[in-house]
């Protein structure tokens, strides 16, 4: 099993932007200082859906996991399970007596307990779910791969632990925690030498029998990592630049970390599951919500849909199949007192994946609970 040790790393936290933010994407190739703040790039669509449920159509049912009314769901199924109120799930392959089998791991947070549980959730053959609580405290930070097989999370608010289909491991970093996957990588936000950096930590590859074999990589000067996509290897990091001016950038760990773009009006927050798509949020946007979100091409920059709401605090992607290669993605929306989850595709437009259902604070745990990507 491979063993990582401590090097001494202190405090983390990715800051919240809230600065101003001007202009728009700047590609990596331009000349430093001289970035096209006022320019789109070319093939930029400037089409805004505004969500607004009485207008919205009923769609199908989700390809992707979500949570409500204590059952999870995907299309027109649902499996009841008694856990206690779930702060985020991820899709993982779990094992029943037939063999691997689709299963959840969750983020619990008991009432009136200050620990917190993570929770991993089987079906048996009988179709009813099965849980276990694997570990219980200071838990945070769910983050799974694009497979499944792999799941990682931060305990004590330092210890980034990552479970394995043949067991888990710590990565031990001070204060510091996960933000996703990318190609056999995890990219894990910490501090280096007081300063915030991104750790890129090649999980897979086992650094006690051949340690000159691992990619693991650092990525300095920038504030941490926002997304990754498992898919391409590509990963989202914010920054500031020589002028203090905040930006958003896409790194492709696969090239030594090479900047594709950057933008300084938006933040990307997930990859699409080809990676040919990234959402993005307004820069200034906090962990209370945003009320846009666009549908950029990953690796050009480009605008291909911006939708418009009350307010909206988690999104991701539906998995590419047969019929979609997975350019449709799903996020909750407030309106009118109401939530409810909203499908968007780059070339059709939006519409209700969900019934909206009573939700006056958005603050609180929604009733529509999205996985975790």
């Amino acid at each position: 099993m491979p063993t990582r040790q401590s090097i001494g790393l202190v405090t983390v936290g990715l800051a919240a932007v809230l600065v101003s933010a001007a202009g728009a994407v700047a590609h990596a190739d331009a000349q430093p200082g001289a970035m096209q703040r006022d320019a789109q790039p070319e093939g930029t669509q400037n089409d805004v859906v505004p969500i607004d449920f009485d207008e919205l159509e009923q769609g199908s049912g989700l390809a992707i996991a979500w949570f409500a009314d204590d059952a999870f769901h995907r299309y027109n199924v649902s499996w009841d399970v008694e856990t206690e109120p779930l702060e985020a799930f991820a899709e993982v392959e779990g094992m029943t007596p037939s063999g691997p089998e689709e299963g959840w791991v969750g983020l619990t947070n008991p009432p009136g307990d200050e620990s917190r549980q993570i929770v991993e959730y089987e079906r048996d053959n009988d179709g009813n779910v099965i849980l276990e609580v694997v570990r219980e405290g200071d838990l945070g930070h769910l983050v799974a791969s694009a497979d499944g097989r792999y799941y990682a999370y931060v305990e004590d608010g330092e210890d980034v632990f990552v479970s394995s289909p043949s067991g888990g491991f710590i990565l031990r970093h001070d204060d510091a925690y996960p933000v996703g996957f990318a190609d056999g990588l995890i990219a894990i936000n910490d501090v280096t030498d007081g300063e915030p950096s991104v750790h890129l930590h090649d999980y897979i590859c086992d650094d006690e029998d051949d340690p000159d074999s691992c990619r693991d990589s650092r990525i300095d000067d920038v504030v941490g990592a926002t997304a990754t996509s498992d898919t391409t290897g590509l990963i989202a990091v914010t920054g500031e630049d020589e002028d203090g001016d905040v930006y958003s950038a896409i790194l492709d760990t696969s090239d030594d970390n090479r900047e594709v773009w950057r933008s300084y009006e938006r933040r990307v927050e997930s990859f699409s599951p080809n990676g040919a798509y990234a959402a993005t949020v307004d820069i200034r946007s906090d962990g209370l919500g945003y009320t846009d979100v666009e549908i950029i091409g990953a690796w050009e920059g480009e605008t291909r849909l911006r939708a418009e709401m009350d307010v909206s605090q988690r999104l991701a992607w539906e998995p590419a199949n047969r019929i979609t290669p997975g350019n449709q993605l799903v996020f909750d929306a407030w309106d009118d007192g109401e939530q409810a989850l909203v499908r968007c595709d780059v070339s059709a437009g939006c519409e209700l994946a969900t019934e909206p259902a009573s939700a006056e604070d958005p603050v609180e745990l929604p009733p529509h609970l999205l996985v975790s990507q």
